[in-house]
């Protein structure tokens, strides 16, 4: 499917395989310093965050389709105490961790991947998970 403009939007594919030949370019969504930002793949799949403040942050990550997925890099500047409230399309409390809790946040660059699935027919559940330290 070509499009003159190099601009392709809203396609749905139902594939068993897919062969890219070239390269895949996620978005990146503009960094954010806001205690109380939402995150949503609609902005880029790649999001960041900075923490430069000792406060507690309320994280909304916009997910609301099951398979959607995300990877969200928190810059972590400050060594004072930090918290986050996770929140999942406005709701609190609600992510799943991988490894059974929030993670505690170090300085420097902390990634963690977002994911949604239809969990048990009850319809999208947001899943968390840790994946480092990049500082």
């Amino acid at each position: 499917m070509d499009d003159p403009d190099g601009k392709i939007e809203d396609v749905s594919v139902d594939a068993r395989d897919i062969t890219i030949d070239g390269k895949v370019v996620e978005g990146n969504a503009s960094p954010v310093t806001s205690t109380s930002p939402t995150f949503s793949p609609e902005n880029g799949s790649i999001a960041v965050g900075i923490i430069n403040q000792s406060t507690t942050y309320s994280y909304n990550i916009a997910m609301p389709e099951a398979g959607q997925s995300m990877t969200l890099i928190l810059n972590k500047s400050t060594t004072d105490n930090t918290n986050i409230l996770w929140k999942h399309n406005g709701n609190d409390n609600v992510t799943l961790w991988v490894g059974g809790g929030a993670p505690a946040l170090n300085v420097g660059l902390n990634i963690i991947q977002f994911f949604t699935a239809d969990y048990n027919g009850t319809g999208p559940k947001l899943f968390g998970a840790y994946v480092g330290v990049a500082s």
